[in-house]
């Protein structure tokens, strides 16, 4: 009795199985493929993504900002090229030569130099050498330009070529009493870029750009109506 009991069962799944195969191939179950992998899955990035990361691209208002800096011109229009040439054209023969004897004092500060009383005094008999018109800043802002300018020098890494540059804008601002409003700015603009990406701490810039603002206030209100 038992084996015909497996006999039956063998026969019902052999009929089962056939009765699978002779169903049509659509009907059959088949392995379907897998799903393709995402994007985000794979690293790859759709058609059209945008793939540029935000924190590193700057805004166009940035990129206009940087190129004005890098043109030489202030937040006015003002070209700080421009207004050096303007005053170079105007200097006398003693005029440039005190020019000349400040490029020389600016160029012998080096990054961690010791500044004395005795080198301030020299840069500031320089430095109000530069200043052109009978209209000229008092002794005591020359006085405090020195001191603060020699100490930013020390304190930062500015090439020959930009300690020149640095040398026309303060000679500008000192011969500001010549020029616009406008053209302050932008010579003093320049000036302050040269420091900050040289090194120069955020309060040593500050302080120059103060003393090189109030020297152009100082001149524009004194010159005659």
């Amino acid at each position: 009795m038992k084996k015909v009991v497996q006999l039956g069962c063998a026969l019902v799944l052999g009929w089962a199985s056939l009765a699978t195969w002779a169903l049509p191939p659509g009907n059959r179950e088949r392995r379907r493929p897998a799903p393709p992998a995402s994007p985000a899955a794979t690293g790859a990035h759709a058609p059209g993504a945008d793939t540029t990361e935000r924190g590193n691209t700057p805004t166009a208002q940035q990129s206009g900002g940087l190129r004005e800096r890098l043109a030489g011109k202030s937040d006015s229009g003002a070209n700080a090229e421009a207004v050096r040439d303007k005053l170079g054209a105007q200097m006398s023969g003693t005029q440039q030569a005190n020019l000349k004897q400040l490029q020389s004092d600016l160029a012998g500060i080096h990054q961690g130099s010791t500044v004395s009383q005795q080198q301030v005094q020299r840069l500031a008999a320089d430095l109000s050498g530069c200043a052109q018109g009978a209209t000229k800043p008092s002794q005591q802002s020359v006085q405090s330009l020195s001191s603060d300018l020699q100490s930013a020098l020390a304190d930062g890494n500015l090439s020959v070529r930009e300690k020149a540059q640095l040398s026309e804008d303060v000679a500008a601002v000192l011969s500001s009493a010549s020029i616009s409003q406008a053209e302050a700015q932008a010579v003093i603009q320049d000036a302050q870029s040269i420091l900050a990406s040289s090194g120069v701490s955020q309060a040593e810039v500050q302080a120059v750009v103060g003393d090189l603002q109030a020297i152009a206030t100082e001149l524009q209100a004194n010159v005659p109506r």
